[in-house]
């Protein structure tokens, strides 16, 4: 026999459902969170593409400053704090 649960408000709504049912909990997720669309999880995957291919192309240029940096700092009045 189930036991008859006593009315609870959530969000406005009166209801007998328990809080911690699934029903709820992935209410209260997809209103925090919405399910981006497709157009969206595109452009995402565009864009992280996009920043690949960008680090992969300064990938040599930034390795090549490393040997540079006591010429740098010299120049640029740097000491060890700075």
């Amino acid at each position: 026999m189930t036991a008859i649960l006593p009315p609870i408000r959530i969000n406005g709504i009166i209801t007998r459902t328990p809080i911690n049912h699934p029903s709820i909990i992935m209410e209260q997720i997809t209103e925090r969170h919405p399910i981006p669309s497709s157009a969206s999880r595109f452009a995402a995957s565009i864009l992280t593409a996009l920043v690949f291919v960008v680090a992969l192309n300064l990938r040599a240029p930034l390795t090549s400053v490393g040997p540079l940096l006591p010429w740098i700092g010299a120049s640029e009045h740097l000491n060890a704090t700075m």
